[in-house]
């Protein structure tokens, strides 16, 4: 889904940690000049930054307490398996807590507009075959952090995708096509690929895999809704939650 996120500004906290030692405050900065880009690309101009350190103590005055520091702004990006993989090839390694000096995988991955879209590239490389089956618009793959285009709905091709292709991000693994029913692996029909973090990625997803994830899609569903439960809280009334919603038929 398309989400307003603190995007932590890794190549700023680097430059920001060099201002000061580890264990000692700031000493009387006047100010500080520092520039980068957010995950989309797009230049920080004119947009709060919040300024977390080591402490955990969090400021929008100025660059004070204990460093290195972490700066967050806000954007918008998409929050989806497409992008998790995206984000841990251009770090080169798979997160596992936020951002904070102690993670040097941060500051050493040298985060920057080029390095994105290389990850970008490789990983829309060995999906493409898949796009196209699902007929994936090219604008959404093509800048899948910032495309306006993807919507968490059913009538978006590459949510639609999302719905018939595993994706592991703590291994980087992609699972496309159907194993049901079969005892062992069958690499007509299905395939998992290792996403790496760096390196030479793997070729292109083949065919078959790829038109059985297609046969999926156009399936029907396999647990369709029955019922649905609606809890309103005491004091409230159904008319009141959702009167201003607009009608589906409309």
């Amino acid at each position: 889904m398309t989400l307003a996120i603190r995007a932590a500004l890794v190549g700023l906290a680097a430059g920001l940690a060099a201002c000061g030692s580890s264990n000692n405050h700031q000493d009387n900065v006047s100010h500080l000049r520092i520039s980068g880009v957010t995950g989309q690309g797009n230049p920080v101009v004119g947009v709060p930054v919040t300024i977390t350190d080591s402490t955990g103590a969090v400021t929008q005055s100025g660059a004070t307490g204990v460093a290195p520091f972490v700066l967050t702004v806000p954007v918008t990006a998409n929050l989806n398996p497409l992008t998790s993989f995206v984000t841990q090839r251009v770090l080169g390694a798979t997160p596992s807590a936020a951002p904070t000096h102690s993670h040097s995988q941060f500051g050493s991955a040298n985060v920057s507009t080029a390095s994105i879209q290389q990850a970008v590239s490789a990983v829309d490389g060995v999906m493409q075959p898949l796009f196209d089956a699902m007929k994936v618009p090219s604008t959404i793959v093509a800048d899948p952090i910032g495309s306006n285009a993807y919507q968490a709905n059913s009538s978006n091709a590459l949510d639609s995708l999302f719905d018939v292709a595993h994706f592991t991000a703590h291994s980087n693994t992609l699972s496309v096509g159907d194993n049901s029913g079969t005892p062992g692996m069958n690499a007509a029909t299905y395939q998992p690929v290792r996403i790496p973090l760096t390196g030479a990625m793997p070729a292109a997803l083949p065919s078959g895999p790829v038109a059985s994830s297609r046969a999926l899609s156009q399936g029907p569903t396999t647990t369709p809704i029955q019922h649905l439960v609606v809890i309103v809280g005491e004091n409230q009334t159904f008319d009141g939650l959702l009167r201003s919603s607009s009608s589906v038929s409309r």
